[in-house]
């Protein structure tokens, strides 16, 4: 069996081929990133992305649906614009995101 970590970096590898220069970060929020996870929990991931469209969906689900059956992790990967993040810092899911979240990846300069 895969370890957390190993499940967790698989994702961002998938997503990361997937996504190529469109992908800028990624979070994980939620129980995993807090540690506090059961066997039952999914993994939560936010990507930040250039622009939302039908290649970036069906890459996210796509790489989320590869997760589930190559290691039976189930993952909830929200995609967003860093403006949009912004506008809706207020939203009390970002406020969990930026509170509890771990950044699995970012693109560097």
């Amino acid at each position: 069996m895969l370890s957390v970590e190993m499940i967790m970096q698989k994702m961002v590898d998938s997503i990361k081929l997937s996504l190529k220069d469109r992908l800028n970060k990624v979070i994980l929020y939620g129980s995993m990133a807090r540690r506090d996870n059961s066997p039952e929990s999914d993994f939560d991931c936010i990507v930040f992305v250039d622009s939302i469209d039908d290649e970036v969906m069906d890459a996210i689900d796509e790489c989320a649906a590869g997760m589930l059956l190559n290691s039976g992790a189930v993952f909830s990967i929200i995609p967003v614009t860093a403006s949009d993040f912004n506008e809706l810092k207020f939203n009390p899911l970002y406020i969990n995101i930026n509170r509890e979240g771990v950044v699995l990846w970012q693109k560097t300069a």
